[in-house]
């Protein structure tokens, strides 16, 4: 197994083209499990499945790429991860206690190949200590349960806590 680093994204369209890659690739797998809000597999794929990432995540510095062969021609992404201090439209309003202590985890898309390989893990880890980089104290996720019958909103929050306890 290749080692994994962690690399900022850049605006050029390489790197903007990388997320909807990532993404149409993880579609068929993410239907097969009953995560059908995605949309269908299609032959055709789609320029931008998810909207939410612009490119202003890639010029200011809150995307970043999970790799392999990092700095060379063989550099595969094989992740992505996307910070934002503004809440997406989807997300439930924040708690008082966490105005602009918070951080929203905006994407997080690994490559289906990748599996098994610590890829997600590697890069949460790499978010949360962005996240103290640069003095939050949460990591918030809101995600759909789609496999329940009633789709409904559901927020995962993680308190940072120092490295020192």
């Amino acid at each position: 197994m290749a080692a994994i680093t962690i690399r900022a994204s850049t605006s050029s369209p390489s790197d903007v083209n990388q997320i909807p890659q990532l993404l149409n690739a993880a579609i068929p797998w993410l239907n097969s499990i009953g995560y059908t809000h995605w949309g269908v597999p299609s032959a055709t794929p789609r320029p931008n499945p998810m909207p939410e990432v612009t490119p202003g995540d890639f010029e200011t510095g809150r995307a970043w790429f999970a790799v392999t062969d990092g700095g060379t021609p063989e550099e595969k992404v094989v992740g992505a991860i996307v910070l934002s201090v503004k809440p997406a439209s989807y997300c439930a309003p924040t708690v008082e206690e966490r105005m602009g202590k918070e951080a929203f985890l905006k994407l997080l898309v690994t490559d289906r190949e990748a599996k098994g390989q610590g890829v997600g893990e590697l890069l949460l880890e790499f978010g949360k200590e962005e996240c103290r980089r640069r003095g939050l104290e949460w990591l918030r996720s809101d995600c759909f349960r789609a496999l329940e019958e009633d789709t409904r909103s559901e927020e995962h929050t993680s308190e940072l806590q120092s490295p020192s306890g």
